[in-house]
Protein backbone atom coordinates (compact mmCIF):
# COMPACT_ATOMS: atom_id res chain seq x y z
CA UNK A 1 0.00 0.00 0.00
CA UNK A 2 2.77 2.18 0.75
CA UNK A 3 4.28 1.70 -2.36
CA UNK A 4 1.56 2.46 -4.46
CA UNK A 5 1.10 5.93 -2.51
CA UNK A 6 4.53 6.41 -3.20
CA UNK A 7 4.27 5.50 -7.06
CA UNK A 8 1.64 7.99 -6.78
CA UNK A 9 2.70 11.07 -5.76
CA UNK A 10 5.80 10.70 -7.85
CA UNK A 11 3.38 10.94 -10.72
CA UNK A 12 1.45 13.34 -9.48
CA UNK A 13 5.25 15.57 -9.31
CA UNK A 14 6.11 14.74 -12.48
CA UNK A 15 2.75 15.68 -14.15
CA UNK A 16 3.05 18.97 -11.98
CA UNK A 17 6.60 20.08 -13.10
CA UNK A 18 6.12 18.95 -16.80
CA UNK A 19 2.67 21.13 -16.45
CA UNK A 20 5.24 24.04 -14.79
CA UNK A 21 7.57 23.55 -17.28
CA UNK A 22 5.21 23.68 -20.51
CA UNK A 23 3.45 26.50 -18.92
CA UNK A 24 7.01 28.55 -18.82
CA UNK A 25 7.48 27.56 -22.38
CA UNK A 26 3.94 28.80 -23.72
CA UNK A 27 4.65 32.03 -21.36
CA UNK A 28 8.14 32.28 -23.17
CA UNK A 29 7.15 31.76 -26.82
CA UNK A 30 4.03 34.55 -26.30
CA UNK A 31 6.29 36.72 -24.68
CA UNK A 32 8.77 36.39 -27.77
CA UNK A 33 5.79 36.60 -30.26
CA UNK A 34 4.75 39.39 -28.41
CA UNK A 35 8.25 41.21 -29.01
CA UNK A 36 7.68 40.84 -32.67
CA UNK A 37 4.85 41.92 -33.11
CA UNK A 38 5.92 45.05 -31.24
CA UNK A 39 9.13 45.62 -33.57
CA UNK A 40 6.95 44.70 -36.59
CA UNK A 41 4.36 47.23 -35.46
CA UNK A 42 7.36 50.07 -34.84
CA UNK A 43 8.80 49.13 -38.21
CA UNK A 44 5.56 49.44 -40.44
CA UNK A 45 4.90 52.78 -38.11
CA UNK A 46 8.36 54.48 -39.13
CA UNK A 47 7.44 53.03 -42.86
CA UNK A 48 3.90 55.27 -42.71
CA UNK A 49 5.39 58.31 -41.49
CA UNK A 50 8.11 57.96 -43.83
CA UNK A 51 6.12 57.60 -46.90
CA UNK A 52 3.83 60.54 -45.90
CA UNK A 53 6.98 63.08 -45.43
CA UNK A 54 8.17 62.24 -48.76
CA UNK A 55 11.02 60.06 -47.86
CA UNK A 56 10.88 57.56 -49.83
CA UNK A 57 14.52 55.93 -49.24
CA UNK A 58 13.66 55.63 -45.56
CA UNK A 59 10.07 53.90 -45.96
CA UNK A 60 11.85 51.88 -48.32
CA UNK A 61 14.86 50.60 -45.64
CA UNK A 62 11.42 50.30 -42.52
CA UNK A 63 9.76 47.96 -45.27
CA UNK A 64 13.03 46.20 -46.20
CA UNK A 65 13.55 45.10 -42.65
CA UNK A 66 10.12 44.65 -41.72
CA UNK A 67 9.96 41.95 -45.23
CA UNK A 68 13.26 40.34 -43.73
CA UNK A 69 11.33 39.59 -40.60
CA UNK A 70 7.89 38.40 -42.31
CA UNK A 71 9.23 37.39 -46.04
CA UNK A 72 5.72 34.81 -46.08
CA UNK A 73 3.27 38.00 -45.48
CA UNK A 74 2.23 39.15 -49.04
CA UNK A 75 0.92 42.40 -47.48
CA UNK A 76 4.55 42.93 -46.03
CA UNK A 77 5.48 42.04 -49.86
CA UNK A 78 3.58 44.12 -51.88
CA UNK A 79 4.25 47.11 -49.61
CA UNK A 80 7.91 46.44 -50.05
CA UNK A 81 7.76 46.34 -53.34
CA UNK A 82 6.13 49.28 -54.04
CA UNK A 83 9.06 50.94 -52.38
CA UNK A 84 10.93 49.84 -54.28
CA UNK A 85 9.24 50.86 -57.17
CA UNK A 86 9.46 54.05 -56.12
CA UNK A 87 13.03 54.13 -55.47
CA UNK A 88 13.19 53.05 -59.16
CA UNK A 89 14.20 49.38 -58.15
CA UNK A 90 12.10 47.68 -60.62
CA UNK A 91 14.16 44.14 -60.92
CA UNK A 92 14.24 43.58 -57.29
CA UNK A 93 10.55 44.70 -56.67
CA UNK A 94 9.31 42.48 -59.05
CA UNK A 95 11.70 39.10 -57.73
CA UNK A 96 9.98 40.15 -54.53
CA UNK A 97 6.80 39.80 -55.87
CA UNK A 98 6.49 37.41 -58.67
CA UNK A 99 6.21 34.12 -56.38
CA UNK A 100 3.05 35.88 -54.48
CA UNK A 101 1.49 36.74 -57.82
CA UNK A 102 1.70 33.80 -59.69
CA UNK A 103 0.73 31.55 -57.05
CA UNK A 104 -2.77 30.20 -57.97
CA UNK A 105 -3.87 29.85 -54.56
CA UNK A 106 -3.29 33.28 -53.22
CA UNK A 107 -5.99 35.75 -54.35
CA UNK A 108 -4.74 38.96 -52.66
CA UNK A 109 -6.00 41.84 -54.26
CA UNK A 110 -3.01 44.69 -52.91
CA UNK A 111 -0.31 41.64 -54.42
CA UNK A 112 -2.32 41.70 -57.48
CA UNK A 113 -2.59 45.44 -57.90
CA UNK A 114 0.92 45.96 -57.09
CA UNK A 115 1.94 43.50 -59.56
CA UNK A 116 0.13 45.54 -62.59
CA UNK A 117 2.08 48.67 -61.27
CA UNK A 118 5.15 47.01 -61.48
CA UNK A 119 4.23 45.42 -64.97
CA UNK A 120 3.33 49.17 -66.54
CA UNK A 121 6.02 50.40 -64.86
CA UNK A 122 8.24 47.71 -66.91
CA UNK A 123 6.13 48.48 -70.25
CA UNK A 124 4.82 44.80 -69.88
CA UNK A 125 1.30 46.09 -70.61
CA UNK A 126 -0.34 42.20 -71.31
CA UNK A 127 0.81 41.66 -67.72
CA UNK A 128 -0.76 44.71 -66.31
CA UNK A 129 -4.03 44.29 -67.90
CA UNK A 130 -4.50 40.97 -66.91
CA UNK A 131 -3.47 41.31 -63.13
CA UNK A 132 -5.62 44.76 -63.37
CA UNK A 133 -8.35 42.65 -64.52
CA UNK A 134 -8.02 40.48 -61.13
CA UNK A 135 -8.23 43.41 -58.92
CA UNK A 136 -11.28 45.29 -60.29
CA UNK A 137 -12.73 41.86 -59.93
CA UNK A 138 -12.16 41.12 -56.73
CA UNK A 139 -12.54 44.74 -56.01
CA UNK A 140 -15.77 46.49 -58.05
CA UNK A 141 -14.88 49.83 -56.69
CA UNK A 142 -11.36 49.68 -57.00
CA UNK A 143 -10.00 53.13 -58.79
CA UNK A 144 -6.15 51.88 -58.84
CA UNK A 145 -7.58 48.88 -60.73
CA UNK A 146 -9.52 50.99 -63.16
CA UNK A 147 -6.77 53.30 -63.38
CA UNK A 148 -3.96 50.24 -64.18
CA UNK A 149 -6.56 48.76 -66.29
CA UNK A 150 -7.07 51.74 -68.52
CA UNK A 151 -2.96 52.76 -68.76
CA UNK A 152 -2.95 48.74 -70.01
CA UNK A 153 -5.75 48.67 -72.70
CA UNK A 154 -4.50 52.63 -73.75
CA UNK A 155 -0.79 51.42 -74.59
CA UNK A 156 -2.42 48.33 -76.37
CA UNK A 157 -4.69 50.56 -78.58
CA UNK A 158 -7.58 49.78 -77.07
CA UNK A 159 -8.67 53.21 -76.40
CA UNK A 160 -12.52 53.15 -76.46
CA UNK A 161 -12.29 50.18 -73.37
CA UNK A 162 -9.20 51.97 -71.94
CA UNK A 163 -11.39 55.44 -71.84
CA UNK A 164 -13.99 53.32 -69.96
CA UNK A 165 -11.49 52.10 -67.72
CA UNK A 166 -10.30 55.38 -67.02
CA UNK A 167 -13.88 57.12 -66.48
CA UNK A 168 -14.88 53.98 -63.95
CA UNK A 169 -11.51 54.52 -62.18
CA UNK A 170 -12.98 58.36 -62.11
CA UNK A 171 -15.45 57.01 -60.23
CA UNK A 172 -14.19 55.31 -57.21
CA UNK A 173 -10.72 57.67 -56.94
CA UNK A 174 -10.16 58.81 -53.35
CA UNK A 175 -7.59 61.94 -53.26
CA UNK A 176 -5.90 63.73 -56.09
CA UNK A 177 -7.58 62.77 -58.89
CA UNK A 178 -5.24 64.28 -61.55
CA UNK A 179 -3.35 61.88 -62.71
CA UNK A 180 -6.22 59.74 -63.70
CA UNK A 181 -7.57 62.59 -65.33
CA UNK A 182 -4.34 63.42 -66.79
CA UNK A 183 -4.20 59.96 -68.56
CA UNK A 184 -7.79 60.34 -69.96
CA UNK A 185 -7.11 63.76 -71.54
CA UNK A 186 -4.78 61.70 -73.25
CA UNK A 187 -6.70 59.00 -74.29
CA UNK A 188 -9.29 61.58 -75.56
CA UNK A 189 -6.65 63.25 -77.53
CA UNK A 190 -5.62 59.63 -78.87
CA UNK A 191 -8.77 59.13 -80.17
CA UNK A 192 -9.02 62.74 -81.96
CA UNK A 193 -11.56 64.28 -79.29
CA UNK A 194 -9.06 67.24 -78.38
CA UNK A 195 -11.46 69.79 -77.45
CA UNK A 196 -12.43 67.19 -74.39
CA UNK A 197 -8.81 66.29 -74.14
CA UNK A 198 -8.14 69.95 -73.54
CA UNK A 199 -11.15 70.20 -71.10
CA UNK A 200 -10.12 67.22 -69.29
CA UNK A 201 -6.31 67.89 -68.48
CA UNK A 202 -7.28 71.84 -67.72
CA UNK A 203 -9.10 70.00 -65.14
CA UNK A 204 -6.35 68.17 -63.89
CA UNK A 205 -4.25 71.20 -63.84
CA UNK A 206 -6.59 72.73 -61.70
CA UNK A 207 -7.26 70.32 -59.16
CA UNK A 208 -3.00 69.44 -58.96
CA UNK A 209 -0.96 72.36 -59.44
CA UNK A 210 2.71 72.74 -60.27
CA UNK A 211 2.73 69.44 -62.64
CA UNK A 212 4.90 70.89 -65.59
CA UNK A 213 4.20 67.16 -67.50
CA UNK A 214 0.10 68.99 -67.09
CA UNK A 215 0.89 71.63 -68.85
CA UNK A 216 3.25 70.58 -71.20
CA UNK A 217 0.36 67.96 -72.23
CA UNK A 218 -1.91 70.63 -73.27
CA UNK A 219 0.40 72.75 -74.90
CA UNK A 220 1.28 69.99 -76.98
CA UNK A 221 -2.79 69.18 -77.42
CA UNK A 222 -3.61 73.08 -78.45
CA UNK A 223 -1.10 72.79 -80.98
CA UNK A 224 -2.66 69.82 -82.38
CA UNK A 225 -5.70 71.33 -82.26
CA UNK A 226 -4.52 74.05 -84.18
CA UNK A 227 -3.57 71.80 -86.71
CA UNK A 228 -6.67 70.55 -87.69
CA UNK A 229 -7.73 70.99 -91.54
CA UNK A 230 -10.13 73.55 -91.98
CA UNK A 231 -14.13 71.85 -92.14
CA UNK A 232 -13.00 68.76 -89.58
CA UNK A 233 -14.30 68.28 -86.36
CA UNK A 234 -12.34 67.93 -82.81
CA UNK A 235 -15.18 66.51 -80.73
CA UNK A 236 -17.10 63.53 -80.93
CA UNK A 237 -19.99 62.70 -83.65
CA UNK A 238 -18.36 64.69 -86.12
CA UNK A 239 -17.99 62.87 -89.29
CA UNK A 240 -14.43 64.48 -90.25
CA UNK A 241 -12.95 63.60 -87.12
CA UNK A 242 -8.93 63.63 -87.36
CA UNK A 243 -6.57 60.99 -86.16
CA UNK A 244 -3.44 62.69 -84.47
CA UNK A 245 -0.04 61.31 -83.93
CA UNK A 246 -1.05 59.61 -80.65
CA UNK A 247 -0.87 58.21 -78.17
CA UNK A 248 2.51 59.19 -76.79
CA UNK A 249 3.74 57.16 -74.14
CA UNK A 250 1.45 58.01 -71.29
CA UNK A 251 3.59 58.75 -67.79
CA UNK A 252 4.55 55.92 -65.51
CA UNK A 253 2.48 54.69 -63.23
CA UNK A 254 3.54 56.22 -59.48
CA UNK A 255 0.47 55.87 -57.29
Amino acid sequence: MKTQILLSRKITGLLLVSALSFTLTACQTTKQASEADRINTALQSVANESSANGNSYESMAALENLYKRDSENPDVAAQYAQALRHNDRLNRAIMILRPFAENDRLNNSAVNAEYAALSAASGNYIDTENYARKVVIEEPESGKGYHLLGIALDAQGKHDQAETAFRKALDYWEGDPSPVLNNLGLNLASQGFFDEALETLRQAAATSSGRDEIERNIRIISTLQSSVPHGATTGRGGSAKMSPPFPGKKPPYNS
